[in-house]
């Protein structure tokens, strides 16, 4: 593949000035010279990011010992989080002091926090599927009833605002928590919309200590 170059920035001026069809000529020339140059700088520049991409991903990579199947540092840090959040819970009483809710360790510190009520997605569910979901199941559809009110009573000049604006539906865990806690909401309407109530107790925590790393010479 032949490698484009450009010529010294001092050739382009900052403002290029066309008086006659000859330099037209000359500017379409350029500016298609430029694509193909711009093409290729960011072909090669995606090249590179693949290559370091590749290499990264090898060094953040671990092998376990018995399976001998590769996995991420997060898959490994999430399997260490697991096991000593396991052990922890089990041996709550001996690990801990007078009545303490943490313990630190020489290279970390675990424990429980209170946690409050709240409104969490279900398994599989996240926010924008919530939000489709109450739109689907209220009749008629939120937006599509929001849009026709924009159009019926806001407008801009003599045109209906809705042809410029456009409403979104945003779900708040704040609000649903609260309308279910005052009993307006029941376990069946969070079921329905993919979300569900957490009662409030403890969250185990783990802090572990700040490692200084060293470099390779």
């Amino acid at each position: 593949m032949q490698t484009l170059d450009l010529p010294a920035r001092a050739a382009f001026p900052r403002k290029p000035k066309i008086d006659s069809d000859q330099v037209l000529n000359e500017a379409l020339h350029e500016i298609g010279y430029m694509d193909a140059y711009e093409a290729e700088q960011k072909a090669a520049l995606k090249l590179r990011i693949d290559e370091l991409t590749a290499e990264f991903q090898e060094r953040l990579t671990i092998h376990a010992q018995k399976e001998k199947l590769p996995m991420s540092i997060a898959e490994y840090r999430n399997s260490l989080n697991e096991a000593i959040e396991k052990y922890c819970t089990k041996n709550r009483v001996k690990i801990l002091e007078d009545d303490k809710k943490s313990r630190e360790f020489t290279h970390g510190t675990i424990g429980w926090r209170d946690s409050k009520a709240k409104i969490d997605f279900c398994e599989g569910y996240s926010g924008s599927k919530v939000e489709k979901l109450v739109d689907k199941i209220v009749t008629g559809g939120v937006l599509k009833r929001v849009r026709k009110l924009l159009a019926s009573l806001f407008f801009v000049g003599t045109r209906p605002v809705s042809l410029i604006c456009e409403p979104k539906l945003s779900f708040s865990k704040t609000s649903t928590l609260k309308a279910y806690q005052d009993g307006k909401l029941k376990d069946e309407h969070l079921d329905a919309i993919g979300v569900c109530y957490v009662e409030p107790g403890e969250d185990f925590y783990i802090k572990p200590n700040d490692v200084a790393l060293i470099s390779e010479a």
